[in-house]
C-alpha cells in the first residue's frame, strides 16, 4: 500500500521532476562545455644566503667566524626571497619574453554556445577580440575565478622545511604552463646574481 501510494505522488507530479532533471541536466552540459581543463607546472628554486660582503672582509680579518659566511637562511630571508619571486618586475618580464595572453570569458563563451557570436555583434560587443595580454598582477592573483576559467597563474611557496622555493603555474595550455614556471625561476635566478654582483662591487 505504501509503495502504491509513492508511486501515485510521483505520477501526479511528474512534470516537477521531469523539470528539475531536465534543469540539472542542462546546468551540468553548461558547465561541462564552459569547463576548460587546467595544468600544473613547478619549477623548484634552491636559495643560499649571499655571503659576499661577509666572507670578502673575512679575507682580510676584518671580520670573522663560520656563522657569519653561513649561507644558511633564517625565516626573514625565506619570506624575503618569496616576496621577491612575485614581485611586479620579475612577472612583467615573464610576460614581455613570452608574450603571455589569456582567453577572454566571451571568447570561452562564444566557444560553447552555438549562436552566440552573432547576439553578441548586434549588442556592439567586439567579438574578434578574443584574447588580451595577461596583466601581473593577474598572473600573480589565484582568485577562485581561475578555478571556474583558468588562466595563466602563478603560485610560490616554500618547498616542506626546506630552503627550496616552488613556483607553480597553472594555464590551460600545458606547455604554456612549463615555460612560464622555468621563466620565472630563470628572471627571478638572473635577478640574484646581479644583485649578488652588486653587492662583490660595493665591498670591492
Amino acid at each position: 500500500m505504501e509503495l502504491r501510494y509513492i508511486l501515485e505522488v510521483l505520477w501526479r507530479r511528474r512534470w516537477l521532476a521531469i523539470n528539475i532533471f531536465g534543469a540539472i541536466f542542462l546546468t551540468i552540459v553548461i558547465g561541462t562545455l564552459l569547463i576548460t581543463p587546467s595544468y600544473d607546472s613547478t619549477a623548484k628554486v634552491l636559495l643560499r644566503k649571499s655571503t659576499a660582503s661577509s666572507s670578502a672582509l673575512a679575507s682580510i680579518g676584518l671580520s670573522g667566524g663560520s656563522s657569519q659566511t653561513s649561507s644558511t637562511l633564517a625565516d626573514a630571508d625565506r619570506a624575503d626571497y618569496l616576496a621577491l619571486v612575485t614581485m611586479r618586475p620579475v612577472a612583467e618580464r615573464v610576460i614581455s619574453e613570452l608574450n603571455v595572453k589569456r582567453l577572454r570569458t566571451r571568447a570561452r563563451l562564444m566557444n560553447a554556445i552555438p549562436g552566440l557570436k552573432p547576439v553578441l555583434r548586434l549588442l556592439g560587443v567586439n567579438v574578434d577580440a578574443t584574447e588580451e595580454v595577461m596583466t601581473a598582477e593577474g598572473m600573480l592573483d589565484a582568485s577562485i575565478l581561475n578555478t571556474i576559467f583558468p588562466r595563466p597563474c602563478v603560485s610560490v611557496e616554500q618547498y616542506e622545511e626546506t630552503d627550496i622555493i616552488e613556483i607553480e603555474t597553472t594555464s590551460p595550455d600545458p606547455e604554456q604552463a612549463k615555460e612560464i614556471a622555468n621563466s620565472m625561476a630563470k628572471i627571478f635566478i638572473d635577478e640574484e646574481l646581479k644583485r649578488v654582483k652588486e653587492d662583490y662591487a660595493g665591498v670591492k
